[in-house]
């Protein structure tokens, strides 16, 4: 920056993008309850890009199935039987799990 007459002022500033010691935190991302016989979908959302494969299971499987795991997102299919109640989904990725607990709620 220059004012007339005056002298130039400059400002140096250091940016360290994706710093070498910088901690990789994650979450699961997916509402918190499902519908009977509906569809939700979840992903592995992660400070940095999620450069491997995340495997995604569930603890119940009959409150909820898994009817599609694509491009690392999950999208579960609760029952149809009346079967309420809360699953846990876990997502894992590098060696660590995340897990979710999602509801199983009535259609009213």
């Amino acid at each position: 920056m220059r004012l007339k007459g005056r002298k130039a002022v400059t400002k140096d500033y250091e940016i360290t993008i994706n710093a070498p010691n910088a901690v990789f935190t994650a979450y699961l991302n997916g509402v918190d309850s499902i519908r009977l016989d509906r569809y939700e979908r979840y992903e592995l959302i992660g400070s940095t890009m999620l450069l491997g494969e995340v495997k995604y299971s569930i603890n119940d499987t009959t409150l909820v199935s898994i009817s599609e795991i694509k491009d690392n997102k999950c999208v579960l299919h609760a029952n149809a039987k009346n079967k309420l109640g809360e699953i846990i989904l876990s997502a894992k990725y590098n060696g660590i799990t995340y897990t979710k607990t999602i509801k199983i709620i009535p259609l009213w």
